[in-house]
C-alpha cells in the first residue's frame, strides 16, 4: 500500500512539473513582428520601447509602450496581437478595470 501511495505521489509531482507555466516571460510570435519593425524602422529613442506582460480579465495581454512622443498611446494586445484597448496619449485610457491588471513582467526592452 505504501508503494502505491509513493508511486501516486511521484506521478502527481511529475505531472505538475511538466505543466507549462503561463507566468513565464514568453510572448507570441506575432509580437516578434512588432519588435522587428521597431528595430528596423524606428530611430533610437531616449525612452526605450518595451513590452510588458499582464494578466488582465483572466487572460494574458501585452502592453507595447509608445514611441518617444508626447501624445502617443500604449497599446494593449492579446495573444493574436489584436489591439483591443489603449492607454495614455491624447485619448486617455480605453482599458476598463486596468487597475485590476497584474504585471507579470517585462518581456522585451529595446536593446539599442
Amino acid at each position: 500500500m505504501k508503494t502505491i501511495h509513493t508511486l501516486f505521489l511521484l506521478c502527481f509531482i511529475l505531472f505538475l512539473s511538466c505543466t507549462k507555466q503561463e507566468d513565464d516571460l514568453s510572448y507570441p510570435d506575432c509580437l516578434q513582428e512588432e519588435i522587428d519593425y521597431i528595430l528596423e524602422n524606428e530611430p533610437v529613442a531616449s525612452f526605450k520601447r518595451r513590452i510588458l506582460k499582464y494578466r488582465y480579465n483572466n487572460t494574458y495581454v501585452y502592453l507595447l509602450s509608445p514611441p518617444d512622443a508626447i501624445d502617443a498611446a500604449s497599446r494593449v494586445m492579446d495573444r493574436s496581437c489584436y489591439t483591443f484597448c489603449s492607454m495614455g496619449g491624447g485619448w486617455g485610457n480605453s482599458c476598463e478595470n486596468w487597475d485590476d491588471a497584474e504585471l507579470i513582467g517585462t518581456v522585451w526592452i529595446d536593446p539599442r
